[in-house]
């Protein structure tokens, strides 16, 4: 079975300028959250220091969070580098073109094999932003 992925089809390049903003968009804006802790370090901002909440939190123990969470940034940046290009050789060698094209599946199973793949992709992707947006 010979597989050819059509890059002039309007799905696999939404798919592929997607898949690279919201990669370029989360190395952002975890760039920025890292940023944000250097500065603040182990301090509540001045902003929420009024907030009777904001009292409850020490500056050694909100130092050990900053420290935590920069830790883990240095680990996802390798993990999200290797799951765009795992996103990237899905697309390009065409892995999804052959699993829509399996022999021996009727059209209904197709079809419903298609509408199981783009639900999937939705799910993730709107995991993918609520994860951001919290």
């Amino acid at each position: 079975m010979s597989i050819k992925v059509d890059f002039g089809n309007p799905f696999v390049l939404v798919l592929l300028i997607g898949t690279l903003a919201s990669f370029v968009l989360n190395q952002f804006m975890e760039y920025i959250d890292y940023k944000a802790r250097l500065l603040n370090g182990g301090k509540v901002p001045e902003e929420l220091a009024d907030i009777a909440s904001a009292k409850a939190f020490d500056t050694e123990k909100l130092a050990k969070i900053c420290q935590y969470e920069n830790a883990k940034y240095f680990v996802w940046i390798p993990s999200s580098i290797l799951n765009l290009l795992l996103d990237l050789a899905l697309v390009i060698f065409g892995f999804y073109p052959f699993v829509f094209n399996l022999g021996g599946l009727p059209e209904w199973r197709r079809q419903y094999l298609a509408l199981y793949l783009s639900f999937y992709s939705d799910f993730f992707i709107a995991r993918g932003c609520a994860q951001h947006s919290i």
